[in-house]
């Protein structure tokens, strides 16, 4: 569950993939769970979902790795999500990086306009960080080549601006 700024107050990461969000029906402390799928509160969490994932790029890809370390890369980033999405509360909309403003879907004057995380997803921005060719061909892992390549491959990207995600500190005391 999310609130209305796309911060997510509620997550249970490891269900199994066929429980649907459609399938929850109680009551909860921190809220309803909402089963219509026309209602502003389904838009509001897949818009969070989407903004993460177009964030996130990591979760456009299938993880391997053993259940445990996929929990604890996808509870990070529902925190570090937070985090960005927290740090930009008070930060007029069109001055916001991390959720700018056209980023999440919107209406315009009765009209649905679809937000700007959408296309980043769709692919035409997901070309910045692919996999290494052949290294899990073999069932095996990397070898030390191959590894020092990935790290090469992540720390440049991180480093560039496209990659760079930028966190203001809060006013000191």
């Amino acid at each position: 569950m999310c609130d209305v700024n796309y911060k997510f107050i509620s997550a249970d990461i490891g269900g199994r993939g066929r429980r649907s969000d459609g399938s929850l029906s109680h009551h909860s402390e921190l809220g309803v769970p909402v089963q219509d799928s026309l209602s502003r509160a389904r838009k509001v969490i897949e818009n969070a979902f989407g903004i993460m994932t177009a964030r996130f790029r990591i979760l456009r890809r299938c993880l391997v790795a053993s259940e445990e370390t996929v929990r604890a890369v996808i509870s990070a980033i529902v925190v570090l999500h937070n985090v960005l999405v927290m740090n930009e509360e008070n930060v007029p909309e069109e001055r916001r990086r991390y959720i700018p403003a056209g980023y999440a879907d919107r209406d315009k004057d009765g009209r649905y306009v679809p937000g700007g995380w959408r296309a980043e997803v769709a692919g035409q921005d997901d070309n910045l960080l692919q996999p290494v060719a052949g290294v899990f061909e073999d069932g095996g892992g990397y070898n030390r080549e191959e590894a020092e390549a990935v790290r090469r491959q992540y720390r440049d990207y991180f480093l560039s601006p496209a990659g760079r995600v930028a966190v203001a500190l809060p006013p000191a005391s």
